[in-house]
């Protein structure tokens, strides 16, 4: 990002386009504006090298078994398409994104179309339009650490992820809009009428999408509703409704999300869970025992088994299990 900030708008790097430059002068000011911010990259290396030890640690860093290489490069062309499409046009807004594997083959073209042309075009015209090669490289860039090269978490997406990254294509529009209505008769009107409609719009539609963060069946319910086999929604929505003492809907979400994802040991472990409230003791030790037999170091089964045992007098096998 420093470096793009050299690009344009300082315009650092004019020297080294100059026809009076000199090799020695290029070298020596392309030391300069790399030296100036070793510290920086320096202090991004170590941050990046403690975040994944941190999150590889906790197991939320897929193998490249459960994600293969191909598929995260796929699937990360289709997350850039995505994002803009959604910055541009936010419908099917959810807290999150399951990845499904492989994107469909619709998605993988139109994100190759789209990444491939607005690349083209913003270094073809990088000269008579510095904002658009700075906009699409700062977008591109700042999404890199979290577009699913290194997958952490289920997700193939996150609206989150994009706060930062989204300053690059608003840069886009803050030029390029203004650049487009240069010729347009009554220019500031024009653009004071789009940016209003804008404003007004994005603000009705930010209030209707706050309302689903009234509280969590809520935003689960409609993460469910807006995405496909999301089968960490249905687990996360059966486990609130759990609390609430909603039982046979939990059971429901939990086996929806089983049907989705048939080894996804926590809704195993919350249906042995909700199978030992019911005083379904022999059916929940099934249920625990099965999980076991695909984790078995899963914390969540062995103090679930313990649990069930201990609510049918078993005080000794509790003991042993926990």
């Amino acid at each position: 990002v420093l470096i793009l900030l050299d690009f344009w708008p300082l315009k650092r790097f004019q020297h080294l386009f100059s026809i009076e430059a000199t090799a020695q002068s290029r070298m020596l000011l392309i030391r300069a504006l790399v030296l100036e911010k070793a510290v920086f990259f320096i202090l991004a290396l170590l941050s990046s090298l403690v975040t994944f030890w941190a999150q590889h640690g906790g197991g939320a860093v897929g193998s490249l078994q459960m994600y293969p290489l191909f598929t995260r490069i796929v699937n990360a062309l289709v997350a850039y398409a995505m994002y803009m499409v959604k910055m541009f046009w936010p419908t099917k807004l959810a807290v999150l994104y399951p990845h499904t594997g492989m994107p469909t083959l619709w998605k993988v073209l139109m994100a190759v179309i789209i990444f491939t042309t607005i690349t083209y075009v913003s270094f073809r015209y990088a000269r008579k339009f510095p904002w658009l090669c700075f906009g699409w490289l700062w977008y591109l860039g700042t999404l890199v650490p979290v577009i699913g090269l290194v997958q952490v978490g289920g997700q193939s997406m996150a609206d989150r992820y994009t706060y930062i990254p989204m300053i690059g294509l608003l840069v886009i529009v803050a030029w390029g809009v203004p650049f487009f209505f240069s010729n347009v008769q009554r220019q500031r009107f024009m653009l004071f009428t789009l940016a209003a409609a804008a404003i007004l719009l994005l603000s009705v539609r930010s209030w209707h999408q706050v309302r689903y963060w009234s509280d969590s069946i809520t935003l689960f319910e409609h993460a469910v509703s807006m995405t496909d086999d999301n089968y960490i929604m249905h687990n996360n929505l059966g486990f609130e409704l759990q609390a609430k003492g909603r039982a046979a809907e939990a059971l429901e979400h939990y086996t929806k999300a089983l049907e989705i994802s048939p080894n996804f040991v926590k809704a195993h472990t919350n249906i042995g869970l909700v199978l030992s409230e019911q005083g379904k003791y022999e059916e929940a030790v099934a249920v625990n025992r099965e999980v076991l037999r695909i984790n078995p170091n899963l914390i969540d089964a062995h103090l679930n088994l313990g649990y069930t045992k201990l609510r049918q007098g078993q005080i000794r096998d509790a003991f042993g299990i926990t």
